[in-house]
């Protein structure tokens, strides 16, 4: 057989090869349509569209036919009691910082299993996910806050925050484990710590978000004025280099990087 032949299919041209890269576009399009109206419908069911939250569990059922149902979640209690515990002791005053600590000393194992961290609790107030803002935890549930597209080119995922109008939002009393006045308490502390997302401070540094610990990966963040520190040490979540870096040497070696990878001949010329 020759290389340009297949069992099934016989000689492949070119004509072939683009005929079946578009069919498989197409498929895969398709596909990705056919998921998100099977997750729509899930979620104005008032079942969970995809992921598991802490607290909860994957319940194991099937329809008349057979067929698994999907979407269906119960409480963890052990799971519940943490997660009661981290909101009354927010709603108290206490740091997320200083929760993960907590939980870390006595061996109390996050979501994934392992540590926990400042972010872990404090999670993101666009994306409602974390502990503290995600309203699951009263009962209600939020579907398609964000959709996500993959550049074709870098294969990069890329995030874009739908209208509050797109957003569909069932409520499931079922799956509450915070009281109505903790959550609002908590959320009043977290409102007047963070304010309002699209009034957020912007970074002030030049490689703020882009430096990453050499030991665990995680993120550098600023220990004080002139140095950075990894941001997983600080809040004590499993790292052990609590080596600091200054802030100003590192920029201008950055900086230096950058002139001397660009401000030669050769890309002089390309960006003509």
């Amino acid at each position: 057989m020759n290389d340009d032949t297949a069992p099934a299919e016989g000689r492949i041209s070119e004509l072939h090869i683009g005929l079946k890269g578009t069919m498989n576009a197409l498929f895969l399009k398709d596909m990705a349509a056919k998921v998100r109206r099977g997750q729509a419908g899930r979620a104005s069911a008032g079942s969970i569209p995809a992921g598991l939250a802490y607290g909860y569990e994957v319940v194991r059922e099937f329809d008349p036919r057979g067929e698994p149902v999907r979407g269906k979640r119960r409480i963890v209690e052990s799971q519940a009691v943490i997660v009661r515990r981290i909101f009354s002791e927010y709603a108290d005053g206490v740091a997320p910082r200083e929760i993960a600590r907590r939980l870390n000393a006595e061996g109390i194992p996050s979501s994934t299993g392992a540590t926990w961290s400042a972010s872990t609790i404090l999670g993101h107030r666009q994306r409602r996910t974390g502990i503290l803002c995600n309203e699951i935890y009263i009962g209600r549930l939020v579907w398609n806050v964000c959709a996500y597209s993959r550049d074709p080119a870098t294969g990069k995922r890329h995030e874009r925050f739908n209208p509050e109008s797109e957003w569909q939002v069932a409520d499931v009393p079922e799956l509450r484990i915070v009281d109505q006045e903790t959550w609002l308490r908590a959320r009043a502390i977290r409102d007047r710590r963070h304010g309002r997302p699209e009034r957020a401070r912007r970074p002030k540094r030049l490689l703020s978000g882009l430096v990453r610990c050499g030991v665990c990966g995680g993120p550098m963040i600023v220990a004080d004025k002139e140095h950075m520190a990894c941001g997983t040490y600080r809040s004590r979540a499993g790292c052990d280099s609590g080596r600091k870096l200054d802030t100003s040497r590192l920029e201008q070696r950055v900086i230096a990087g950058l002139k001397e990878a660009l401000l030669n001949e050769d890309a002089l010329q390309a960006f003509a």
